[in-house]
């Protein structure tokens, strides 16, 4: 009797962590939330990364207004957990915009300012506009 009911229990057990499971990927892969007014949302391809490996990411506008930012790199820089700069993508001089719903693909190659590796740990990519900003963390 024991036997029958332990093996019914962990039946129950594996569908429902199965299901949760598919719940929670469903949940993590889901489009961003758009929201009243300005907000900016940073999308990475996942969460972490081997060395050397680039970084992609997108850089979304997730409000209903348009979002300024004063050059063509989105305002993005990558820190560390403390909030020390690591790296900032080239800056020109040209105003970017995006639209509601618009996104921008972009890339670091996990170097700092001087272009060497950066060592492993966990670094922060910051977007900071004048009306929204965003923060996202990854590992590597």
């Amino acid at each position: 009797m024991l036997a029958r009911s332990l093996v019914a229990f962990m039946s129950v057990g594996v569908v429902s962590a199965l299901l949760f499971g598919m719940y929670l990927d469903g949940v993590r892969n889901a489009a961003p939330q758009v929201v009243d007014g300005p907000s900016v949302t940073i999308m990475p391809e996942r969460g972490v990364y081997a060395p050397g490996e680039e970084v992609a990411f997108l850089i979304a506008n997730t409000g209903t207004v348009n979002l300024q930012f004063e050059d063509s790199s989105l305002g993005w820089s990558v820190t560390d957990l403390s909030g020390i700069g690591i790296y900032e993508p080239d800056r020109s001089r040209n105003a970017q915009s995006l639209g509601p719903g618009e996104h921008a693909g972009m890339v670091w190659g996990q170097t700092n300012g001087s272009g060497e590796q950066v060592p492993d740990g966990i670094y922060k990519i910051v977007v900071e506009s004048p009306r929204a900003s965003a923060t996202v963390t990854i590992s590597r």
